[in-house]
């Protein structure tokens, strides 16, 4: 028969080992959350001190690219735009405002492309000025949503908030005038290329009650297969492209 002192000891390792197997468990559960965290939201800056030079100019799958009141970008939700209120990186006064209304949710335009090539990289790029609101959520998918990513841009701090999905990679250029290119790497499942713009709060509140008055000015939107960023091609003058792809609104 085992003594009692011995059934102590015993019974006091047994505690033991189970307590520094939670801890160790408890520990790992931290340290994979974080890695989760950082992955999905790196806090990077994003406008390096010398830019890497622009590509020349490339073919732009956008049209059009500056008249965001045109019926191929679709106000899709709780938003409004008003042409030419500001100052485009040109110096023209061709710079659109994207304004939220007063309802609650999310506040967004919505543009599309066909032509692209499935698994490609391409990049897609607009400038953009803060006027009310200054963070920018850029979704990019294709139009069956085989292939999602996001990238949410600060233009206050001049920092990412977001990569994740298939944008594998981003970027705030510095533009004349006080205007931000910003820039995101994304591939496609099909051959249709979907952009939603949404407006988010400075808390990161993507669906929130607008004050119909804020928001932010856009203008020179451009899509360019390749994996870096090029001077900026404008397609306003240009023929009206075919049809562009279906299935708009955003998952």
């Amino acid at each position: 028969m085992t003594s009692k002192p011995l059934t102590n000891l015993l019974r006091s390792r047994q505690r033991f080992g189970l307590a520094s197997l939670v801890a160790a468990l408890a520990f790992l559960g931290f340290v994979i959350a974080r890695i989760a965290i950082n992955h999905a939201s790196p806090a990077r800056p994003d406008v390096a001190a010398v830019p890497e030079p622009l590509l020349p100019p490339a073919p732009n799958l956008i049209w059009p690219s500056e008249r965001l009141d045109d019926g191929r970008w679709h106000p899709v939700e709780n938003a409004r735009v008003r042409p030419n209120v500001g100052v485009a990186p040109n110096g023209k006064m061709t710079a659109d405002l994207l304004q939220e209304n007063e309802e609650s949710g999310l506040h967004r335009i919505e543009t599309d492309s066909a032509g692209v090539q499935p698994i490609e990289p391409y990049v897609f790029s607009i400038f953009a000025k803060p006027a009310g609101r200054s963070v920018l959520m850029v979704e990019i998918r294709d139009t069956r949503s085989l292939h999602y990513g996001v990238a949410t841009f600060d233009l206050a701090s001049l920092k990412m908030r977001r990569v994740s999905g298939n944008v594998v990679n981003a970027g705030i250029r510095r533009d004349a005038g006080g205007w931000l290119r910003c820039w995101a790497v994304s591939s496609f499942g099909d051959r249709g290329a979907v952009m939603t713009l949404t407006l988010v709060t400075n808390a990161g509140v993507v669906a929130y009650p607008g004050d119909g008055k804020a928001g932010i000015l856009l203008w020179g939107a451009q899509l360019s297969p390749g994996s870096r960023l090029s001077a900026y091609t404008p397609t306003d003058t240009q023929a009206t492209p075919g049809e562009a792809a279906t299935e708009r609104r955003s998952p």
